[in-house]
């Protein structure tokens, strides 16, 4: 098989989507270990133990070894990681770095031998996550330069309990870098904002600390390349406006993603705010999700049908939440916007009805055989649903097999759907019909609890 082709399927099978986010910093007992992403144990070195052939095609692609995690790693490990930086050659590396203090652990040694080998190759860095105890702040990186740093363009750095010096030390040289897009500093800097922020540079932003809506609107109005954003808690004391003077007209941000973790969001920053180039919107609540009043503003934000079309919705609220007016009720009215007409990708984690279900449904059968419904969301491609307590067998399978093709006829773009279902039945029609759709290239999935 040519080596193109072995080297995409290696890429493919090391790295999965769900490893590509960067570890839980507030994990203090992850044991020692290198790998490619935090998480996740099959390595390019899992392909060294199979034979001597694919030990060799490993050596041989450096791709493979651009992506590293390093824990709490112990001194003797010190020569794996020489060993993959030198397997991954000139390409850019995507490092995660996380050494947390641990009783009888060897830190400053570690950290040196660590610091030695990544700071020879500071040039290839492109994305780095890091995160250290105080016992670190002399000893990682203490010599790096701004002109280390020039290729660089995503950092995460939490830097527990470091001194003011030492902080801004190791966070301003790595921010100098000019093609810095993403940045993200956790709880370095405690609930206020670093010093300097490259704002204007900055194409991906997290505000999930506790910011105020002057800090908020001033931020937004800096960020002029903005691309994604991840919107958190507001503050909203009234004291917090003192001295402060916020804009009357909406703001026009130009992100195409963004995320909303806190149902406060939609009462506080989201009301002064349009997003005429979005396509891709993350609702995940933890709390009772938004008001009645927040569904309104999240309603008018996507209500002008000549912004850009929606293509991916995502609304996920905590386990055993009941609002007093069910979510799918408000959902409906989303999902009814003309913007959203050419959703490719929805998906829905939190109760729902067979209310919504027929929602989705594009052809019941009537008294008189098949009768046509409005056709909602005639482009999705991706549906998965959870926490469905349905009272009718045979209701999510209708819905699908009303969005694949039929007889010469296509009806839908449907190619994957996954679907948990709850309820008095036993769901037998659903399973025998999704066993059938797997048949049809149509990845379907259902979990009956």
């Amino acid at each position: 098989m040519p080596l193109d082709i072995l080297e995409l399927i290696f890429q493919y099978s090391l790295n999965p989507s769900v490893a590509s986010r960067p570890p839980d910093y507030r994990s203090r007992s992850s044991p020692g270990h290198i790998g490619s992403f935090p998480d996740y144990n099959l390595t390019p070195m899992t392909l060294c133990h199979i034979n001597s052939h694919l030990r060799n095609i490993a050596f041989r692609l450096s791709s493979l070894w651009s992506s590293i995690y390093i824990c709490n790693i112990a001194l003797s490990q010190i020569p794996l990681l020489d060993l993959w930086l030198a397997n991954a050659g000139t390409r850019p590396l995507s490092i995660v770095l996380s050494i947390s203090r641990q009783r009888g652990f060897p830190d400053i040694p570690i950290l040196q031998k660590v610091t030695e080998l990544l700071s020879v190759r500071s040039h290839q860095w492109q994305t780095m996550f890091l995160h250290f105890g105080a016992f670190a702040s002399r000893h990682i990186f203490p010599d790096l330069r701004r002109e280390d740093v020039v290729h660089l363009e995503a950092l995460g750095i939490c830097l527990e309990d470091w001194s003011t010096f030492d902080r801004y030390r190791l966070y301003n040289v790595l921010v100098s870098s000019p093609v810095l897009r993403e940045l993200e500093w956790f709880s370095t800097f405690g609930e206020s904002l670093p010093n300097y922020v490259p704002w204007q540079q900055l194409t991906h932003i997290n505000l999930y600390s506790p910011r105020t809506m002057g800090e908020t609107i001033s931020i937004l109005e800096k960020t002029e390349n903005l691309k994604s954003m991840n919107l958190g808690w507001i503050n909203i004391n009234p004291t917090t406006f003192a001295g402060q003077t916020l804009p009357l007209d909406p703001i026009s941000v130009k992100a195409k993603t963004l995320g909303i973790t806190h149902s406060q969001t939609f009462v506080t920053i989201l009301p002064r705010l349009r997003y005429p180039q979005l396509i891709d919107l993350e609702v995940d609540v933890v709390d009772l999700g938004p008001s009645s009043s927040g569904w309104d503003t999240l309603s008018t934000i996507l209500i002008d049908p000549t912004d850009s079309p929606l293509l991916r919705f995502t609304y996920s609220s905590a386990l055993g939440v009941r609002s007093p007016i069910p979510v799918e009720f408000y959902l409906n009215q989303i999902l009814s916007l003309p913007r959203l007409s050419q959703l490719v990708q929805l998906v829905l984690h939190c109760e729902l009805s067979n209310f919504l279900i027929e929602f989705l449904t594009h052809l019941k059968p009537g008294l008189f055989g098949v009768r046509k419904t409005s056709l909602n969301l005639p482009h999705l491609e991706t549906i998965s649903l959870s926490r469905c307590r349905l009272t009718v067998d045979g209701l999510v399978s209708q819905m699908v097999l009303s969005r694949i093709s039929g007889k010469g006829v296509s009806r839908g773009c449907l190619s994957h759907v996954d679907v948990t279902v709850m309820g008095p039945c036993d769901f037998k029609k659903d399973k025998l019909a999704f066993q059938d759709l797997k048949n049809c290239r149509i990845s379907a999935n259902l979990v009956v609890l």
